[in-house]
């Protein structure tokens, strides 16, 4: 790290919540803020005034086309962002707004944490963290669709390592409770194994690759699947997947009629590996926001053209063989160019 420069990082994490424009985030957040990765609904950008960053690979870009968003950190940190970010007083003091602790999330705050000191990273530590951040950022770019040669390469094993933190609170069901003192609990431990990683001591692990076929299309133009092993996914799209729905559990909800019962809510993943992969995700996420009646402007069916979900908080009132019922609908009707 620089001698003239104090790094003075501070993470806030907000699950569940939005900023609904690049405007509204300048209004309502402090100087020296950047936010990550569907914070704001904004792609892009940087305000000099303040300063103000967004880093995001979803709102208003072509997925295939854009950096995610912790590639999009390295490359800025090397080329300003730490001076840009450090006030009069020589402080590097970026106030990072975050609303989920995944994988690029959490490899952006390492990354913007120790900028000051990273940007300078030489030799063997240079080429890790380069090769972490390329292979972490292709696969989050196409939602973990990206078809390794072979799953069980010395990267992907080491992205398994640093990252299980996440993989065993999103297959466990717990990340949906929303806590965000155990979000950024899961945020820094996964902090902590990445500069074990940069060290040539990060853990690593065997993959667990399990899955099953639950449903999908009646002419196996898209699978469901539920993934028995923590890294089912990637099996499946190592196997030729590339159109699909992930059942990642059910949860027991509070009624919103205040009945005073509980509701079964289901949870989903909708992706294609690519554009080029005839499975249209807007539409059926738009069509199953229009089936169970949820407002874009509050928990909803949300993702990009290549990957979305359901609602967040609450999941989908939809069971899965009813969702595939209603997909392959909605698909057949669109085929036959009905409205």
């Amino acid at each position: 790290m620089s001698a003239e420069v104090v790094a003075h990082p501070e993470l806030v994490v907000r699950p569940g919540l939005v900023v609904p424009s690049w405007s509204d985030f300048i209004a309502t957040h402090p100087p020296f803020s950047i936010a990550l990765d569907g914070y704001v609904n904004a792609g892009p950008d940087y305000e000099q005034a303040g300063p103000y960053a967004n880093f995001d690979h979803h709102t208003g870009v072509k997925r295939m086309a854009t950096l995610a968003t912790s590639q999009q950190i390295l490359r800025c940190m090397r080329v300003g962002l730490v001076p840009a970010f450090t006030n009069e007083n020589n402080m590097y003091q970026p106030i990072v707004h975050a609303n989920h602790p995944d994988h690029d999330v959490s490899l952006s705050w390492s990354l913007l944490q120790n900028a000051p000191e990273w940007r300078y990273l030489e030799g063997v530590k240079r080429q890790r963290l380069r090769e972490l951040v390329s292979a972490e950022g292709v696969l989050d770019v196409f939602g973990g669709a990206y078809p390794y040669d072979d799953p069980h390469t010395s990267i992907i094993r080491k992205i398994a390592g640093i990252f299980e933190p996440y993989t065993n609170l999103d297959h466990s069901g717990e990340i949906r409770q929303q806590d965000p003192a155990r979000y950024k609990e899961v945020i820094e431990q996964i902090n902590g194994n990445i500069a074990l990683y940069l060290e040539g001591q990060g853990p690593e692990r065997d993959l667990e690759l399990d899955y099953e076929r639950i449903g999908g299309g009646v002419h196996g133009e898209w699978v469901m699947i539920k993934e028995t092993g923590r890294d089912g996914r990637i099996q499946a799209f190592y196997e030729g997947i590339d159109a699909y729905v992930i059942f990642r559990g059910e949860s027991d909800v509070a009624a919103v009629d205040g009945q005073g019962y509980e509701e079964t809510r289901y949870h989903y993943t909708v992706g294609r590996q690519s554009e080029f992969v005839r499975f249209d995700v807007p539409g059926i996420i738009d069509h199953l926001n229009d089936t169970e009646g949820l407002q874009r402007s509050r928990d909803h069916w949300g993702g990009s053209e290549i990957i979305g979900g359901s609602p967040r908080h609450e999941g989908s009132k939809l069971p899965p063989q009813e969702l595939s019922y209603i997909i392959n609908v909605y698909l057949k009707t669109m085929a036959e160019g009905r409205v």
